[in-house]
This record gives C-alpha cells, sequence and structure tokens, in this order.
C-alpha cells in the first residue's frame, strides 16, 4: 500500500520538520495497514504458501505448511480437507499462526488436503493443494504413528517459532 501526499517535496522547502513529520506518519500509516490487512485499494491478500506436506498412520495425520513468503504479525493458516479430489462436503481447520498439526485424527481413510493463509480482515492466498494440479490423497491406515513432518514455525516467523525471535512488550515494560 502507498499513500500519496503530492505537495511533500513542496512542503519540504518550506519547512524541513513539518515534512518529516508527514513522512513519518505516512510510514506509520503504510505499517498498520500492513499489520490489519488493509489498503487504501482495498484488501491485501497474503503471498501464496510454498508447500503443505502430509503424513499419516493409524488414523492419525501430521500436517505442515511451509511459508517462507514476505509475511508480517497477524498471518493465520487454513487447511482445508475432503474425502474426494473434488473437496466436495470439505471441513477447514483453523490453525491461527501456527503452520503445524499433529495427531489429527481422522481415522483409516483417504484424505485430500489444500491449504491457504489470511490476515484478519484480508482475501485469502490462493490455495495449495497437496500433490498440485491433480490433488493426491492420502491414506490414513497402516500399524505405526507417522513420522512427523519438520516444524516450519508460526506466525512472522522463519521457522521453529514464533515471530522474528524477539519479544513483543511496550517500551518501558521490564522482562523478568
Amino acid at each position: 500500500m502507498s499513500v500519496n501526499l503530492p505537495h511533500l517535496p513542496y512542503i519540504k522547502t518550506l519547512d524541513p520538520r513539518l515534512h518529516e513529520t508527514f513522512v513519518t506518519l505516512r510510514d506509520a500509516i503504510v505499517s498498520l495497514s500492513k499489520q490489519a490487512g488493509v489498503a487504501s485499494s482495498g484488501k491485501v491478500a497474503p503471498p501464496q504458501i510454498q508447500n503443505i506436506a502430509v503424513a499419516a498412520a493409524n488414523g492419525i495425520f501430521s500436517v505442515s505448511l511451509t511459508d517462507n513468503s514476505q509475511n508480517h504479525l497477524g498471518i493465520n493458516y487454513f487447511i482445508e480437507y475432503a474425502d474426494n479430489a473434488n473437496f466436495n462436503n470439505l471441513r477447514t481447520r483453523f490453525l491461527g499462526p501456527s503452520r503445524n498439526v499433529d495427531g489429527w485424527n481422522l481415522g483409516n481413510q483417504t484424505v485430500f488436503f489444500r491449504a491457504f493463509s489470511q490476515y484478519q480482515n484480508s482475501v485469502p492466498s490462493p490455495r495449495v493443494t497437496l500433490g498440485g494440479s491433480t490433488p493426491t490423497g492420502v491414506a490414513g491406515g497402516g500399524s505405526a504413528p507417522p513420522t512427523q513432518p519438520a516444524a516450519q514455525g508460526s506466525g512472522s516467523g522463519s521457522g521453529g517459532g514464533y515471530g522474528d525471535g524477539h519479544p513483543r512488550v511496550l517500551p518501558g515494560t521490564r522482562l523478568l
């Protein structure tokens, strides 16, 4: 999102401090709009996630989403699943900022999966289907628990944890 302030160059010649104030305010509005998932021209769609991986055994499923895109706080992930490749009668599971779900008991059946991300006030990203354009079903049978896919982290983090690794606290707050 960009905020157009057409007279900034003119204001800079008259009063550099006022110009600096307007630039700071514009940057803050742009930052806030990204975190809220909105824009002056409409809603902002998050980038498409890169991959969905599923492992299953004994009716227990583990799903891992890979999202290496440039996203920000407030992103949420969703998994849609169905017993058919057309996703008729699909169900949706909300993951919040997590990109993994383990120990998901869907029983001894073949299940098709797809996933997407979304900011709270945004349109959803394009869906990514397991198997691509030809959906691949995952059978939940077997006699041993599934091998869990690698952890993908959550939120705006790049893997293994929440966010960018820095605690988010109010200025002046003391961490014990």
